[in-house]
């Protein structure tokens, strides 16, 4: 099996590891490392995503972090440019340039799953809603959008939450 990242989620789990307090974000990555591998591209344009997402202050324990996966094959990587056909159907759906690029890549290598708290995977025209519907939107994978991904393109989109929650 095949587990996509979204940036913020990588963001939320590199906190948890550097601030010493394992949480949930933690616990949702390494479930996803014993169903399988982590998937990213070739061209570096996940893990460098990863990195942006975590600031500055972190890049030395991420660069590890990530090297030390790469050598043990936590991270697989993936020659593609992505799925342009996927990539083009949730622009116009609202999904973000950056979003859309990384949703197409993982696509594009048969990602299974992809763990994302970032409303603008589930339903990306409600960014600025509520928490209370928020939470329903992206942890009830209720939002049309994460519904038309796996649909569509056999990607099951989860919250952190969500996937721990969940028995596959």
């Amino acid at each position: 099996m095949l587990i996509g990242f979204d940036a913020n989620f990588f963001a939320a789990f590199m906190q948890e590891l550097t601030s010493g307090t394992p949480e949930t974000a933690v616990q949702a990555e390494t479930k996803a490392e014993g169903m399988g591998s982590i998937a990213a591209d070739s061209q570096g344009l996940v893990l460098q995503e990863w990195k942006d997402a975590t600031g500055a202050h972190a890049r030395e324990f991420v660069e590890e972090w990530i090297s030390d996966a790469l050598r043990e094959l936590r991270i697989v990587l993936f020659d593609t440019t992505g799925c342009h056909i996927c990539r083009r159907d949730v622009l116009g759906r609202g999904m973000p340039k950056k979003d859309a690029k990384r949703l197409s890549i993982y696509k594009d290598v048969g990602t299974d799953i992809v763990i994302s708290d970032d409303i603008d995977f589930f339903e990306p025209t409600e960014a600025d809603c509520g928490p209370r519907r928020r939470e329903k939107l992206c942890l009830g994978r209720s939002g049309s959008l994460c519904r038309h991904i796996e649909k569509s393109y056999g990607v099951a989109i989860y919250t952190h939450i969500g996937f721990l929650a969940e028995t596959f």
